[in-house]
C-alpha cells in the first residue's frame, strides 16, 4: 500500500535535490516530468478559464462583465477537465489517483478543521491587503445582480470541485515536481504565481479588480503551498478549501439567485 511520508520535523524544510523525493511520497518513484509538460500543467487552468470567459462573453455580450457570475457554476467544467488531466498524468506514471490524494484517515478530518480556521483568517487578511493595494480601501459595493437560478444551483457543486481540482494540480503534482527541481522556496513562489494567474479571467471587471484578485490569490496560494509543505497530505487542504469556497462562493451565489 502506498503511504505518505509524515511531515518533516525541521521547520526550515530543507529543499530536496532535483530528482529526489518531493512533497508526496506517492510520487517518489515517478521521477520528473518534462519541463514543457510541467509548464502546461501550471498554465492549464489559466488557459481553460480564459477560454470559458471568452465563451461567456459570446453568450451574453450585453451583460458583460456581470455575466462573469456565470463562471461560478460553469467552472465545474474546468474542474472536471483539470481532474481528468491529473488522473491521466498519474496513470501514465504508474500511479492511481487514489494513491495521489492518499487514503482518507480520521486525522485528516481533524487537520481539515484547523486548516479551515487558518484559511479563513488568511483569506480575509489577503482580501483586505489586495483591496488596500488596488483600491486604497474597500471596493465600491456593486448593485444587486440578477443571478439566474441555474447559476446559483450550479455554484454549489462547483464550490466543492474547485478545492479538489486546484489542490491536486497545484499542491499535488506541480508543488511536488517543482520541489524536486528548485527547492521548496522556489516551488512555493512559482505555484502561488500560477495560482494567482488563473484567477485573472474571474475578475475582468476592471483593472483594480484584477489587481486585487491577483494579490489576494497570490497570498492565499503562498499559504496553501506552505501548509502542504508542512503537512504533506492533500486531504486536509482539499476539505478545508472546499468548505471555504462553499462559504464564500457557493452559498452567496445561491442566495443571490433566490
Amino acid at each position: 500500500m502506498t503511504t505518505f511520508r509524515p511531515a518533516v520535523a525541521d521547520p526550515a524544510l530543507p529543499a530536496p535535490a532535483a530528482g529526489r523525493p518531493g512533497v508526496l511520497s506517492a510520487l517518489d518513484g515517478a521521477g520528473l516530468v518534462p519541463v514543457p509538460v510541467l509548464v502546461a500543467v501550471l498554465l492549464l487552468r489559466t488557459v481553460l478559464l480564459f477560454a470559458l470567459a471568452g465563451v461567456i462573453r459570446l453568450i451574453a455580450p450585453d451583460w458583460w462583465p456581470h455575466s462573469l457570475i456565470m463562471t461560478n457554476a460553469l467552472i465545474l467544467i474546468v474542474d472536471l477537465a483539470t481532474i481528468g488531466v491529473v488522473i491521466m498524468m498519474v496513470r501514465r506514471r504508474g500511479i492511481g489517483f487514489g494513491a495521489l490524494v492518499g487514503r482518507f484517515r480520521p486525522a485528516d478530518a481533524r487537520w481539515s478543521l484547523l486548516m479551515l480556521a487558518v484559511l479563513a483568517v488568511g483569506f480575509l487578511a489577503a482580501s483586505v491587503i489586495g483591496n488596500l493595494i488596488a483600491y486604497g480601501g474597500a471596493p465600491a459595493v456593486a448593485g444587486q445582480l440578477s443571478v439566474p437560478l441555474w447559476v446559483g444551483l450550479g455554484a454549489l457543486p462547483a464550490a466543492l470541485t474547485i478545492g479538489l481540482a486546484e489542490e491536486v494540480l497545484y499542491r499535488g503534482i506541480a508543488l511536488d515536481q517543482l520541489t524536486r527541481r528548485v527547492g521548496w522556496v522556489g516551488a512555493l513562489l512559482i505555484t502561488a504565481v500560477f495560482f494567482a494567474l488563473q484567477h485573472i479571467p474571474l475578475a475582468l471587471i476592471s483593472g483594480p479588480a484584477v489587481l486585487a484578485k491577483v494579490i489576494m490569490t497570490f497570498l492565499v496560494g503562498l499559504l496553501l503551498a506552505g501548509l502542504m509543505l508542512r503537512l504533506r497530505r492533500l486531504w486536509p487542504l482539499v476539505l478545508s478549501h472546499a468548505v471555504i469556497d462553499l462559504i464564500f462562493l457557493g452559498l452567496p451565489t445561491l442566495l443571490a439567485a433566490l
